[in-house]
């Protein structure tokens, strides 16, 4: 996420997420049963009641996308890639905010930038 509604993506975020993901490393292997997907928080994010968050990392190789689930004990996290069946359990814990809005950068105005204007 560059921006949202020209509001820019917090940077420190965006950086501790991805380098919280290229240090990820499988700890075991969970589940490949769909059924047990949502007590992990791996089922396909198109889901209405999905609880994880997928993360799509673009670079100039590819895209590499990793489905985030529930923290595990505070050290690491459950995961998938989408379209594998197999869940994982990785470590170190990383922090995938499932909402956009919070992966915005905090300003101290609520007005979008092209709603404030320069006064005289």
């Amino acid at each position: 996420m560059a921006e949202r509604e020209h509001y820019p993506a917090d940077a420190a975020k965006v950086r501790a997420l991805a380098l919280g993901m290229a240090d990820l490393r499988i700890v075991e292997e969970k589940t490949s049963d769909p059924k047990n997907y949502a007590a992990l928080a791996v089922e396909d994010i198109a889901e209405p009641a999905a609880g994880g968050a997928q993360v799509d990392l673009k670079s100039a190789t590819g895209i590499a996308s990793l489905i985030i689930g529930r923290n595990s004990g505070g050290h690491a996290n459950f995961v998938r890639k989408p379209g594998n069946a197999r869940s994982l359990l990785a470590a170190p814990q990383v922090f995938a905010e499932p909402e956009p809005k919070n992966w915005l950068h905090a300003r101290s105005s609520t007005s979008p930038p092209s709603a404030c204007r320069k006064r005289a």
